[in-house]
């Protein structure tokens, strides 16, 4: 995971996946921004059937990058196996800190 600002007045309950202007202040591992992974933007709020807190660009597809998920994830599906040396597909906690 990692430390990020928002740059913006953004929210958890914003329902599409346009809050990308984020600040990465402190990186933990060597994971990378992609669609196996955290992707670069604002976790969003999507009533589907996937992701329901996600930073995917999808909340249905390569939905990597979840916080939250509908269902099928412990809790949910993170980071793939190939974003880095700290990867780890369904951690079964995510910490999520808000300031």
């Amino acid at each position: 995971g990692a430390i990020w600002t928002a740059n913006g007045a953004y929210s958890f309950t914003h329902s599409d996946n346009t809050q990308t202007d984020v600040t990465i202040n402190t990186k933990f591992g060597t994971w990378n921004y992609h669609d196996n992974s955290i992707e670069q933007r604002m976790p969003w709020y999507s009533n589907s059937n996937g992701g329901l807190i996600t930073t995917s660009n999808s909340s249905t597809g390569a939905w990597w990058g979840t916080l939250i998920a509908s269902s099928g994830w412990s809790p949910a599906p993170y980071m793939h196996s190939d974003c880095g040396d700290s990867c780890s597909q369904g951690p079964g906690i995510i910490w999520y800190w808000v300031r």
